[in-house]
């Protein structure tokens, strides 16, 4: 059975930026991806990030979904009940952030900062940012599903023929992974 949750507009709050983040005293050195959300002129996300920095960590449930009968959109939904209580929907971009997704889900954490469209992270390094560990049980049973879908078209345009299509796919996908699997020492 399919847990079925309602995402209000106010609360999603788009993807305008991925990247990597990596340092050796964080989460044992592996690339972590970074996202930068644009908040909408909300700063309900830049608060709970600014009392977090001296407050012990907190607690948060998350969930992956997509919208019914699409998945061009991925959300990971975030309850966060300490030190504040706050909801938000990750909104990402299939076409733009499956690669950030994927590393999400094989490092099991993301780096949420606050922001507008435009913004990056080589504009301000030191920006008010969060680190959040997605735990093993959220899990994402669709994903394998749909990322192969996704790379099917992706190397389609690319003009695969269908005689290697598989073989393509396998290998595309293991190739993005390695770059997960990389610490920093």
């Amino acid at each position: 059975m399919t847990v079925k949750i309602k995402i209000s507009n106010s609360g999603t709050l788009p993807v305008v930026k991925s990247g990597i983040m990596a340092m050796p005293s964080t989460a044992d050195g592996r690339l972590v991806p970074h996202l930068i959300l644009h908040t909408k002129g909300d700063d309900s996300l830049l608060n709970l990030i600014k009392i977090h920095r001296d407050t012990p960590p907190g607690d948060v449930q998350s969930q992956w979904g997509t919208k019914r009968f699409s998945s061009k959109k991925i959300f990971l939904i975030l309850n966060f009940y300490r030190p504040v209580e706050l909801e938000i929907a990750v909104e990402f971009d299939l076409a733009r952030h499956h690669h950030a997704i994927d590393g999400i889900l094989k490092n099991r954490a993301v780096y949420l900062q606050p922001g507008k469209v435009g913004d990056k992270l080589s504009d301000d390094v030191n920006a008010p940012k969060l680190l959040l560990e997605i735990p093993a049980r959220t899990t994402f049973p669709d994903w394998k599903g749909i990322q192969e879908k996704h790379v099917r078209k992706i190397l389609k345009k690319e003009g695969v023929s269908r005689k290697n299509m598989g073989k393509a796919v396998d290998d595309y996908i293991s190739l993005r992974r390695d770059v997960w699997g990389k610490r920093m020492k």
